[in-house]
C-alpha cells in the first residue's frame, strides 16, 4: 500500500512536465541537505529541524543521488510512511484492521487526502515529524491494547520526532 501511495503522486511530475521538484520550500530543503552533507549540522541555523537534512544527506551519500533528485523522491516516500502510520493507528485504535480491506482503504484515503495539504512537496520537516508522531500514537494504542513492545516503540518514536524537529520538544 505504501508503494501505491508513492506511485499515486510520482506520475504528476511526468504528466505535468515538471522538471524540478514541486514546493515553495524545496530550494531551502535542497540547500540545507547539501550544506549538512558537506559541513555538518550547526552553522547557519542548520541545527534547527535537523531530521530532514540529516536523512536526506545520508540517503544522498548511500544512493549517490543528488539532493535535487531526492527532493522529488523523499517527500513522496514520507507521504507513504505517514499514510501507513495512519493505517496502523486505525488498526490499533479503532480495530479497523480486522479486515485487510478496511486497513487498505484507510491507508489509501490517508495517502490521497494528503494531496490537499501542503505536506506533499512542502513542509517536509513537518511531514517527517508527523509520520513519526502518528506511528508513536499507533504504538501507544497497541501497548494500551496489550502489545508488550508498544511502549518502547512509542518512546523511541517520540524521541526521534523530537530530535528531528526541535519545535516538537
Amino acid at each position: 500500500m505504501g508503494a501505491a501511495v508513492y506511485l499515486f503522486y510520482l506520475p504528476v511530475y511526468r504528466a505535468r512536465g515538471f522538471r524540478v521538484p514541486v514546493g515553495f520550500d524545496t530550494p531551502w530543503y535542497v540547500w540545507r541537505a547539501d550544506f549538512v552533507a558537506e559541513r555538518g549540522l550547526g552553522p547557519l541555523d542548520t541545527a534547527v529541524r535537523p531530521g530532514h537534512a540529516l536523512l536526506s544527506a545520508v540517503l544522498g551519500a548511500v544512493t549517490g543521488r543528488s539532493q535535487l533528485q531526492l527532493a522529488v523522491v523523499l517527500p513522496l516516500v514520507l507521504v507513504a510512511v505517514l499514510a501507513l502510520a495512519v493505517g496502523a493507528l486505525a488498526v490499533a485504535g479503532l480495530g479497523a484492521g480486522q479486515g485487510r480491506l478496511r486497513w487498505a482503504v484507510t491507508v489509501a484515503l490517508a495517502g490521497t487526502v494528503l494531496a490537499t495539504t501542503r505536506l506533499v512537496g512542502e513542509n517536509v520537516a513537518n511531514l517527517l515529524n508527523l509520520a513519526m508522531v502518528v506511528a508513536a500514537l499507533a504504538a501507544l494504542l497497541g501497548w494500551v491494547g496489550g502489545a508488550r513492545r508498544g511502549l518502547a516503540g512509542t518512546v523511541a518514536l517520540l524521541i526521534a520526532a523530537g530530535l528531528a524537529h526541535w519545535v516538537f520538544l
